[in-house]
């Protein structure tokens, strides 16, 4: 749910702020009003404001975002806040020129600060400590959302049946990502207050997420449409005051068929399966797909369709040969992931004197590694924090957080001291007494010769077969294809046909589906 509080953020700063092909002139800028929903609850609301002025003999286009949000949630009433600033010039072409943003996520302010070169977008970012800065290299081609619709409308393309694929730029992400317009025609859609409107409708396809939009032919966004679950709609005022509705609980947690015994660390091998509509392909990737966390293959029996997976065990044997430490070998492939990020500054002062605190004397890189889980592991309460998804050193202040700030706190310790590392995030099975169920959950790798995943959160080095793997949650990654949203929108609701256990035979339910891992995924 935290989660998807950014990503209904993310959304507005995507599309809304694409108004006005058509801007005023100097001085008479043209103001937009949306209200914000999330399964049906409004949450937030958004005012978009757009200008044409004079930068010496240069025309530019000003537009300036303002969004806010307040999470509400119904089963445990409990609420966040979360807005965000956004500032963007461009040329009287739409070209990116540079852009601000500041996010607030309730204690925590991020502030980014973006740069468009010829084949590059520099980015600083600051969230109170020192600033950290990014390059994202491109080969010149990128185009703002303004420009593939300006480049649509001259063609005559803006009409059913045309497709037009672009690079753009994502300034929540800071990464290039592929996008994808499939143009439907013109349309209607009915507002949740009764109101029709009528514009353009458009399928898109942005960093593997699939959303539906409806413009006016300046490029307004009237209507838009993300995953089923967030909807953006285009209003005349904004209610004041201003009230959110609570948010319908969603199922971030599934009741698994069967509880696994013994401890969850011992699992070395586990088969399941579950219904999943076929909705990738043209840009969307596969829910799950075959890596270092499982094998997997696609089914379909009858009018059923789903995925089956055979999940790995990655604990690291007694054959396992770490590297020594501090580390003399880092391939370049790895290298950037020695670097601070916004979320894991591994540059801050606080942050870094306590990693080499806790690995001096330490014989290896693995020794190293598991004094860093072993501390986030004791040293935070297992609780949520003061915002939404707390940095490391915000983590690390209020010492405590959930499985996103535990990951977040170990990956900046272990970039500090010298080890890469990365935030990932999926679905895992936790078993205890006489319960077993499957969560959203969020944990790290490391790099000990290869990557190693590490569970801060259970003070795990090397995790045992029971994960899903989405994505990684890192700046110059597309979070993996909306897979978790997608996955909540389709009640995702894994099945265990089989398991095994450290020393022990495989234990297969009654009637089972078999599934054949060794050979390639097919739909």
């Amino acid at each position: 749910m935290r989660r998807l509080g950014s990503a209904l953020l993310l959304l507005l700063l995507a599309y809304a702020s694409a108004a006005a092909q058509e801007t005023p002139k100097a001085s008479e800028p043209s103001t937009f009003l949306y209200l914000a929903y999330m399964s049906n609850a409004r949450v937030g609301y958004m005012k978009s404001t757009v200008e044409r002025f004079k930068d010496g003999e240069s025309e530019r286009i000003r537009t300036t975002d303002v969004q806010h949000l307040i999470i509400k949630r119904s089963w445990d009433k409990s609420t966040f806040e979360i807005g965000s600033r956004s500032e963007e010039i461009f040329d009287s072409d739409f070209r990116q020129i540079s852009a601000k943003l500041s996010k607030t996520d309730g204690a925590q302010t991020l502030d980014c600060e973006y740069t468009f070169e010829e084949k590059r977008v520099a980015v600083v970012v600051s969230n109170g400590g020192k600033k950290t800065s990014l390059e994202v290299k491109h080969d010149g081609n990128i185009l703002s959302d303004r420009q593939a619709f300006m480049q649509l409308k001259a063609q005559g393309k803006l009409k059913a049946g045309e497709r037009f694929t672009f690079t753009r730029f994502d300034l929540s992400d800071m990464a290039l990502e592929q996008s994808t317009w499939m143009i439907q025609g013109e349309g209607t859609r009915k507002t949740r207050t009764g109101a029709k409107l009528t514009g353009m409708v458009i399928h898109l396809i942005e960093g593997g997420e699939r959303s539906e939009a409806l413009f006016d032919l300046e490029a307004n966004p009237l209507w838009i449409q993300s995953g089923g679950l967030i909807l953006v709609e285009k209003v005349d005022a904004i209610p004041e005051p201003f009230t959110v509705e609570d948010v319908p609980a969603l199922k971030t947690s599934m009741e698994a068929n069967i509880v696994v015994p013994g401890k969850n660390e011992n699992i070395e091998r586990m088969e399941i399966h579950f219904r999943f509509p076929v909705d990738d392909g043209d840009g969307i990737l596969p829910l799950i797909e075959t890596n270092e966390y499982h094998d997997v293959v696609r089914y379909e029996k009858g009018k059923e369709t789903g995925y089956a997976a055979r999940l790995r065990s990655r604990r690291l044997g007694a054959d396992f040969k770490a590297p020594a430490y501090p580390l003399t070998q880092v391939d370049d492939t790895v290298k950037a992931l020695l670097e601070p990020t916004p979320q894991c500054e591994s540059h801050d002062d606080v942050l870094a004197k306590k990693a080499q605190e806790l690995v001096k004397g330490a014989k290896d890189s693995r020794a190293a590694a598991e004094a860093l889980c072993r501390f986030v592991y004791r040293y935070l309460k297992k609780e949520s924090g003061n915002s939404g998804s707390a940095t490391a050193r915000q983590a690390f202040d209020e010492k405590k957080g959930d499985c996103t700030e535990h990951s977040a706190l170990f990956v900046a310790l272990a970039r500090a001291a010298g080890l890469p590392a990365r935030n990932v995030s999926g679905v895992v099975y936790v078993s205890g007494g006489s319960e077993g169920f499957w969560g959203y959950h969020a944990w790290s790798e490391v790099w000990l010769g290869r990557w190693v995943p590490v569970d801060a959160t259970v003070n795990e080095v090397g995790t045992s077969a029971r994960y899903l793997f989405f994505q990684y949650d890192e700046p110059g990654e597309s979070h993996g294809g909306g897979r978790t949203s997608r996955a909540l929108v389709n009640n995702l609701s894994p099945w265990i046909d089989a398991y095994k256990l450290a020393g022990k035979e495989e234990v297969r339910e009654e009637n089972a589906r078999r599934y054949d891992f060794d050979k390639p995924a097919t739909k």
